[in-house]
């Protein structure tokens, strides 16, 4: 099931390099990597993406204690799991016709504690699968509360449900799955997207793809060279994803 609204996690820590503030950055994958990574059974660009993702979040925590001698397993044991904030559709099957936004966050598991990239993505196979529990009184209360307050009080509020513990990482995915699309006559290569900027010390991956590829977007806030890094990182992940399925 899904955590509760105010269910709090593992908090991890990022690079930290360079000067603290904004960074976005955009990597365009080269396809025969992402084909490669997408060959083990059963994996989906989506799998893949959410895969790459959690060893980029293992490696920052293998980095992050003294000496660099964190262990993601031992961690995620002591302070909880490591949570992804997903978008999912949450239209019924047999409404398809359904008009308005049926969209929402959700929280996932991302496998931190798993050692091998094809366990970590086996592991991401069903996340996405997993059917959204309705909130709870509490929660829906506490939710109306959050939006009927002035604009102090929802910035702390946001603060706590923002935070690097309740989800280090947003990961979205967007696929224009249209052949031939085309801009004042040129057709479509590639999709860049800006995803919102994240709360500090958190992080945002944003998978763009089309026919002719996919693009990632990392936005950060913990230093002046953290989006790089990270991205650069997801390329490493998603190498090793390649690597695995060869």
């Amino acid at each position: 099931g899904q955590p509760g609204l105010l269910t709090a996690g593992l908090a991890v820590p990022l690079p930290g390099k360079g000067e603290r503030r904004t960074a976005y950055t955009v990597l365009h994958l080269p396809p025969d990597l992402v084909r490669a990574a997408r060959r083990h059974p059963g994996a989906t660009t989506n799998t893949v993406f959410l895969a790459a993702v959690t060893g980029v979040l293992r490696s920052c925590l293998l980095t992050a204690g003294p000496g660099g001698l964190t262990d993601p397993a031992e961690a995620a044991e002591a302070a909880g799991p490591v949570w992804l904030s997903v978008p999912v559709d949450q239209r019924p099957a047999d409404r398809g016709d359904f008009l308005g936004n049926a969209f929402r966050n959700v929280r996932l598991p991302a496998p931190v504690a798993l050692p091998g990239p094809a366990a970590r993505l086996r592991a991401c196979a069903g996340l996405l699968t997993t059917v959204t529990r309705p909130l709870g009184r509490a929660e829906k209360l506490f939710e109306s509360a959050v939006t009927a307050l002035p604009g102090p009080a929802q910035a702390l509020a946001r603060g706590r449900l923002f935070a690097p513990a309740y989800a280090p990482a947003a990961c979205t995915y967007v696929h224009l799955r249209e052949t031939g699309r085309t801009l004042a006559g040129r057709p479509l290569h590639r999709i860049s997207l800006v995803p919102m900027i994240p709360p500090d010390d958190t992080v945002t991956f944003a998978l763009g793809g089309c026919a002719r590829g996919h693009t990632l977007s990392v936005f950060t806030n913990s230093g002046a060279e953290d989006a790089d890094l990270l991205a650069e990182s997801f390329r490493h992940e998603l190498g090793l994803l390649a690597e695995a399925a060869g």
